[in-house]
């Protein structure tokens, strides 16, 4: 007959890491925080004294991944006199038990007396009893298994190192006022849930009062983003940071990356190029009519834009000028379900643009022709509207030309 066993090891993560013994020796990374003797030399039933005297030879040696030491983060017990002395618990009150035993930590260290056991994510320290009946004040110490009370304490480390991702440092390169900022997840020696804490301030600031200060937000599964609403100045130098929180306490700040939102104008044509086709001699035919399409021009920077239009070359053989049958005039883009184009009229400061009439085409042009245009998403499209004409001394063949759209920030 076979059997088959199947064992099953439960692994239940706690919140503290903190481990202590009475040893003879305190070995490094250790730290003494209580020395204790009986009359026969052992620790049960032990008087106690503080590390400051240190003659004692069982010493309670505590240590974790968080950095420990013997100053006073939190007082674990309060002794009646630095050495040959009694305890109480803080809790008990009174001014007798001037001297304390403490504990402190770079991670949040909370203790509390229990006599019911240590609950989970706390390490025993000691454990303490008198004649009283309360058994927190007036008492001898002991190991863990000495007495029913004990001294319980947990010790929380702190989140690790956050490591940024974008911008990169010294980016000169983000279009977006409100730009999103990415970083790698931070890792927590106590497997606690993490949130983040987003810096962001001018670089002669240096954090003093951040224009972007937020926290709590929350982690993503590998990378951890978060796109601000405060819109950032153009062309300023900004410096950003992050730190983790595991709920108790925060980790390191991140280091300092800088970046410039540059003020920037990119300009895309929609529809181009425009063909109208075959013409005979005295023909006209424009855009306005969608047959063919405008140009639609689309401001994609982060600063509002004037444009001017030019061309390298005029269209007609016998017309090697400005005129008019060669023109343009601006106009609102409107919708097109065809184009899937949406309404985007007033994107643009109309009445100081080129609009209404007709213009003709020059080969240079130093005067806007497109003023303030928009660069917002749903307000940053004009369309560029063309006229032509046969000139009745027009010879026949192909004629074609490049219209040229220039764009700068607006004064």
């Amino acid at each position: 007959m076979l059997f088959s066993l199947l064992f099953i090891v439960v692994v239940i993560p706690i919140s503290a890491d903190l481990n202590c013994d009475i040893l003879t020796s305190c070995p490094s990374p250790g730290v003494a925080l209580l020395y204790v003797k009986n009359d026969s030399g052992g620790f049960d039933n032990a008087h106690a004294e503080l590390p400051s005297s240190a003659s004692y030879p069982n010493i309670l040696c505590c240590n974790s991944t968080s950095s420990l030491s013997s100053s006073c983060g939190v007082v674990f017990l309060e002794l009646s006199a630095s050495s040959n002395a009694h305890v109480q618990h803080p809790s008990y009150g009174g001014d007798d038990y001037a001297y304390d035993a403490c504990i402190s930590s770079a991670g949040n260290i909370s203790c509390t007396a229990s006599a019911a056991g240590c609950a989970q994510g706390k390490t025993c320290l000691v454990s303490m009893a008198s004649d009283g009946p309360s058994n927190l004040t007036n008492a001898h110490v002991g190991s863990c298994a000495a007495y029913d009370t004990d001294i319980c304490c947990s010790v929380n480390s702190l989140p690790g190192d956050v490591v940024l991702y974008d911008p990169t440092n010294g980016n000169t390169s983000l279009l977006n006022v409100t730009p999103t900022f990415v970083w790698y997840n931070a890792t927590d020696p106590d497997s606690s849930s993490l949130t983040y804490h987003l810096q962001v301030d001018e670089v002669s600031s240096e954090f003093q009062s951040p224009v972007v200060d937020v926290s709590g937000i929350d982690e993503g599964s590998a990378f951890t983003s978060y796109t601000i609403s405060t819109p950032l100045t153009l062309d300023v130098n900004y410096s950003w940071r992050v730190r983790a929180f595991d709920g108790l306490d925060y980790g390191n700040w991140s280091e300092n990356w800088t970046f410039t939102v540059a003020s920037t104008v990119i300009l895309t044509l929609l529809d181009s190029p425009v063909g109208f086709g075959t013409m005979g001699v005295g023909e006209s035919n424009d855009t306005t009519d969608n047959d063919p399409f405008p140009i639609r021009v689309r401001n994609d920077g982060n600063v509002v834009a004037d444009l001017n239009l030019t061309t390298t070359q005029f269209l007609w053989t016998r017309y090697q000028y400005a005129s008019q049958y060669f023109q343009y005039r601006i106009s609102n883009a409107t919708a097109d379900a065809s184009k899937g184009y949406g309404d985007e009229s007033g994107s643009f400061n109309w009445s100081d643009s080129s609009t209404g009439s007709w213009f003709d085409i020059p080969l240079t042009n130093t005067t806007a022709t497109i003023r303030q245009l928009n660069y917002s998403d749903e307000l940053d499209e004009a369309e560029v509207d063309l006229r032509i004409e046969v000139p009745g001394d027009e010879p026949p063949g192909v004629k074609g030309a490049s219209v040229i759209i220039t764009g700068w920030m607006s004064s």
